[in-house]
């Protein structure tokens, strides 16, 4: 039998965590006594941040699958678990969708991207990594 995949694109990941807090430097200066070695705390609460959202969206994925593989991914109700996991996750997805086992894009929320169902995309080399690690 084979398997539906369900696909998601992010933006940038850079883009979860405030741009203010990203973007504070740090001068070098170690007379505070605090090593160069040391990972700048703004840095440890980026990684948590995106570390939290990842979560997050891996376990939004893993019930829109549970969802898709019972029901047929051309169906009303298919587009309506794709809709719902890119509405839930749309501050850091592009777009959602379903691709055939042959690399087909079934279904693609939002509407905007709706245009881009039925595009073989197999030859991506993401795509292909996917098939080929499952």
């Amino acid at each position: 039998m084979h398997k539906w995949i369900v696909f998601v694109s992010m933006l940038s990941i850079g883009l979860v965590f405030p741009m203010g807090t990203a973007c504070s430097s740090d001068t070098g200066d170690t007379s505070s006594g605090q090593s160069t070695t040391e990972t700048p705390l703004v840095l440890k609460e980026a990684a948590q941040a995106v570390t939290a959202v990842l979560e997050a969206l891996d376990r939004d994925l893993a019930e829109a699958a549970r969802d898709l593989s019972a029901l047929d991914l051309r169906s009303h109700e298919a587009r309506t678990v794709i809709g719902r996991l890119h509405a839930r996750r749309a501050d850091v997805v592009i777009d959602a969708c379903t691709i055939s086992p042959e690399g087909v894009m079934l279904l693609v929320a939002p509407d905007a991207y709706r245009a881009f169902e039925g595009k073989d995309i197999s030859d991506q080399p993401q795509v292909q990594r996917l098939f080929r690690t499952m």
